[in-house]
């Protein structure tokens, strides 16, 4: 299982880009809505993917068994930590807060579990039934 951060359209784009960016006064600094992103986002230097970018640069090397998006329900409220979000945040059944990450992919982490991928099996060479043949394997 892998989980890489996800390029959303709320945490994203919405959250980045209003609150960050405008609000904050980000925007005046980097003129640049990914530098803003990355700023915030936790790690040295954190890659946000799509969906279908994972999909493409992780398909070659493994099937993908099952993705989805997940996230923290603090990231749904955009409001500085403090007694109102924890008021608002108390309201959110945790049933709606999945429903949101998952359904309205609204989560900032896309969890990937993989499978290897079957690769054709290319009968043993005539040197290695003889390697194995003095080992006793054969």
């Amino acid at each position: 299982m892998i989980i890489v951060f996800y390029r959303d359209w709320w945490v994203y784009y919405t959250v980045g880009l209003i609150f960050l960016d405008i609000l904050r006064g980000d925007w005046f600094r980097t003129r640049s809505l990914h530098a803003v992103i990355q700023r915030h986002a936790d790690g040295a230097l954190p890659r946000f993917y799509t969906s279908p970018l994972w999909k493409k640069i992780v398909e070659p090397h493994f099937g993908i068994e099952k993705a989805f998006v997940a996230g923290n329900k603090a990231e749904i409220v955009p409001l500085p930590d403090g007694k109102i979000r924890r008021a608002v945040l108390a309201c959110i059944p945790d049933t709606i807060a999945r429903f949101m990450h998952r359904r309205l992919r609204m989560g900032a982490m896309l969890v990937s579990v993989f499978r290897p991928r079957k690769t054709e099996s290319t009968p043993p060479t005539t040197a290695d039934r003889s390697t194995r043949e003095e080992e006793g394997e054969c």
